[in-house]
């Protein structure tokens, strides 16, 4: 069992595919902004307010649609799966960068 979490733990691209799977609920291969929007407001409602963020006027849909648009970097309304990895990774991937991979 110890074995078994160790590899798995040393194989970030299986995890990384395996968040990706969970949060497309259609299994259509994207994740889409309302996928990732529901997801988010699952882990919301779970954690108590934040009155610093609300005394800010900080809004967590406001934040997530901006970072979003920020990583939806074909501007298509989708995250694939390249998008998302360059999102949990920090980096910017340019589009023509991603018509490479694909």
């Amino acid at each position: 069992m110890t074995s078994k979490a160790v590899s798995e733990f040393r194989s970030p691209e299986a995890e990384l595919q395996t968040a990706f799977n969970s949060l497309d609920a259609n299994s259509d291969g994207v994740v889409s902004r309302d996928e990732l929007f529901s997801a988010i407001e699952s882990v919301v409602a779970t954690m108590p307010p934040d009155p610093a963020a609300q005394v800010a006027g900080r809004n967590w849909a406001d934040e997530s649609a901006a970072a979003f648009d920020a990583i939806d970097v074909d501007g298509n309304g989708l995250l694939d799966y390249e998008e998302f990895v360059a999102m949990l990774s920090g980096l910017r991937v340019a589009p023509s960068a991603l018509e490479e991979v694909s």
